[in-house]
């Protein structure tokens, strides 16, 4: 794809510059408010970084000879879309719930979309300063000062070796999961719920997490972090196990899903 090495950086640094934004207001921005409960909430960080990733975008995308009417977004933080023929969905802080508890475990979300074709996904945690990033037929990769740079396949394991993201997604799912992971925590070797599915998912690329289960996360948290975990071999499905499908017309859809390794599929299904 033309251009595609040029969107990437440009993301990344839309995605560093973000992260900078989070960085300089942890433990300082207390102005979370509910969007829909209690448990669903926003800050003004949230805000403040999904404004500085739209001006970049726009800037970069318009600087490479793009024309802004062409340029359209899916944002987590605004009431909605417009999808043009270049997209960026954007998640400014997934894992909004641990920042505003002084937890440093958040990331910031940004993929590339040609059309509705996802292309590149760019995935940062900002206290670590760890970067993930996949591009449609290019790999994914990590990169950070601990592990430097390497590329992301994802092996699968026996299931008593399994590391579990399991999340709670509310008051209408939490018997049913909490069920579910009474059934599968003696077979696996743990379950995590560390509150940013993007991050979970990238980290499973990098073969910490074997299967990831959720019950209500949006198209922003998971376009990114589909792009990384596709490219290191891994794959989300619905729970019927076919392969997830994204409704672009309707990004407030909540999804239920798995991610794993396709070999390990059907033994999640057993589960489900």
């Amino acid at each position: 794809m033309p251009n595609s090495n040029k969107i990437l950086q440009l993301m990344i640094t839309a995605a560093q510059q973000s992260g900078e934004i989070i960085r300089n207001n942890f433990r300082q921005d207390t102005s979370s408010q509910n969007k829909t409960s209690h448990l669903d909430i926003v800050t003004q960080t949230d805000l403040d970084s999904q404004q500085e990733i739209h001006k970049l975008l726009v800037d970069g995308m318009t600087k490479l000879g793009f024309e802004p009417s062409e340029i359209g977004f899916i944002e987590e933080e605004s009431s909605s879309d417009s999808l043009k023929k270049h997209n960026f969905i954007v998640d400014p802080i997934d894992g909004t719930t641990n920042f505003a508890a002084g937890i440093p475990f958040s990331s910031i979300s940004i993929a590339y979309a040609l059309e509705q074709d996802l292309k590149i996904g760019v995935i940062l945690d900002p206290f670590s300063q760890t970067l993930y990033w996949g591009e449609s037929g290019q790999g994914s990769y990590l990169q950070n000062q601990l592990l430097g740079k390497r590329e992301l396949k994802l092996k699968p394991k026996p299931k008593t070796s399994w590391m579990v993201g399991a999340h709670l997604n509310g008051p209408d799912t939490v018997e049913s999961q909490f069920k579910l992971y009474q059934k599968i925590f003696p077979q696996v070797r743990g379950l995590r719920n560390i509150g940013s599915v993007a991050l979970d998912i990238s980290m499973m690329a990098d073969n910490v997490f074997d299967l990831i289960l959720n019950q209500g996360c949006f198209m922003w948290d998971l376009a990114a972090a589909r792009v990384i975990l596709e490219e290191a071999g891994g794959q989300l499905y619905d729970y019927d196990g076919n392969q997830l499908q994204f409704n672009w017309h309707k990004s407030k859809k909540k999804y239920q899903l798995f991610a794993c390794h396709p070999d390990i599929k059907n033994q999640v299904m057993e589960y489900l």
